[in-house]
């Protein structure tokens, strides 16, 4: 069709003014807060999109950058975590690799000698290391060893012993209780892994 001019009509495609992806960047910056780099890395991205298409479409920029901080604050604090969570994370697995009746009193060689090594510190602490009973360690981020036994006079002894899981692998410094005929009682002992038999001294008050 022929305009009044005599000139045909051309239709001009029409250029939404808005920023869309601009808000949408935002939306998932603002749950990048919540839903940490799930969020974060796609609102990151979809910002630079923003930003982009803001220059030509004049509206969106702040929107967009604030899409790109939110997202990218996500990414930076996911990646510190992941380093504060990473010696934990390899203790746990420590844990798993290790056995714990292989370096604590369950009846192992290993145990045996340990015992023998830790005597001194058992009788310091007033316990008979010949009537030590003690049941299974509980492994995990802490392990917990609890046993029965009799002080140097016959009476009745509890004693209890609990180890950062790093007493698995290496040296650790663990809080041992003592209820027996002279009250309760807690100290520290330093436990050093030697060869596979831990090495106990107890550490002054």
């Amino acid at each position: 069709m022929s305009s009044p001019t005599g000139h045909d009509d051309v239709a001009v495609p029409h250029e939404d003014p808005h920023n869309d992806v601009a808000t949408t960047a935002l939306v998932l910056g603002v749950l990048s807060v919540v839903f940490s780099v799930l969020t974060g890395v796609p609102a990151l991205v979809a910002g630079l999109v923003g930003l982009v298409r803001s220059r030509s479409r004049g509206t969106g920029a702040v929107r967009s950058g604030a899409a790109v901080l939110l997202g990218a604050g996500s990414v930076v604090v996911a990646v510190l975590a992941v380093q504060a969570l990473a010696p934990v994370w390899g203790t746990v697995q420590a844990v798993g690799e290790v056995p714990a009746e292989d370096v604590l009193v369950s009846g192992s060689p290993q145990a045996r000698a340990g015992v023998a090594e830790a005597t001194e510190v058992v009788e310091e602490l007033g316990v008979d290391p010949s009537s030590l009973d003690c049941g299974s360690p509980s492994p995990g981020l802490e392990v917990v060893l609890t046993c029965t036994g009799q002080s140097a006079s016959g009476e009745p002894v509890d004693l209890t012993g609990s180890c950062p899981a790093s007493v698995l692998t290496g040296e650790a410094v663990c809080t041992v209780d003592v209820v027996g005929p002279e009250g309760a009682q807690e100290r520290e002992v330093r436990v050093v892994l030697r060869d596979g038999v831990p090495e106990a001294e107890l550490l002054p008050r």
